[in-house]
């Protein structure tokens, strides 16, 4: 088995493991509900092309969503992940929503750190994260009241980089919006879309 494959392996390994991780934090009894699952390409925001050997998982249940994403072509550098969470789509205007159906009460967005991780220099990006209804985040939240429809939400993932690696504020970096920013150019690269199903 070449070096290359083997690699492949070990990230699908990495990430199925990270999945169920993530499934058995949120997963209600069987005899409750099943978990509903969901796949979405990942998108370079700069043109709307798909990113090479790049996918994301949703899944969901009352109590809550979590997601994986595996991606390529990053630049390396530090990385945050943001849940943007339509709640009620079916009061935008059009589907997907918008920026401008989120200033909306009635869909009731919000756009809250779900998580972040360096990318090394092969440009490859792995990451995982659990939303509950109700529960807090550990990065920054920029707007709205969270999950609070996770059966019936849109879920947009969107991955944003951060420059360089800045000794002393990585934490920054990973979680909130702007970390690093001052300093390195920031911009949003990649985005996943789960409409609600």
């Amino acid at each position: 088995m070449t070096k290359k494959k083997r690699i492949n392996n070990f990230n699908r390994t990495a990430m199925l493991i990270l999945l169920i991780a993530c499934v058995s934090f949120i997963t209600e009894p069987a005899v409750a509900q099943r978990p509903l699952f969901s796949t979405s390409d990942l998108y370079r925001i700069s043109d709307n092309s798909a990113v090479v050997d790049a996918n994301s998982v949703l899944v969901r249940n009352r109590r809550g969503i979590s997601m994986t994403i595996h991606t390529s072509e990053l630049p390396p550098g530090a990385y945050s992940v943001w849940w943007v969470i339509h709640n009620y789509p079916e009061f935008c205007t059009e589907r997907p929503c918008t920026l401008t159906d989120e200033a909306n009460p009635l869909v009731q967005a919000s756009v809250l750190n779900a998580t972040g991780s360096v990318v090394g220099m092969r440009g490859t990006g792995n990451f995982g994260a659990a939303l509950s209804v109700g529960s807090p985040t550990h990065g920054e939240v920029i707007f709205g009241p969270g999950l609070l429809n996770p059966l019936g939400a849109d879920v947009l993932m969107v991955v944003r980089y951060h420059g360089p690696v800045i000794p002393g504020i990585l934490t920054e970096q990973l979680t909130t919006f702007d970390g690093g920013c001052a300093i390195n150019t920031c911009s949003d690269e990649q985005v996943a879309l789960h409409l609600r199903l």
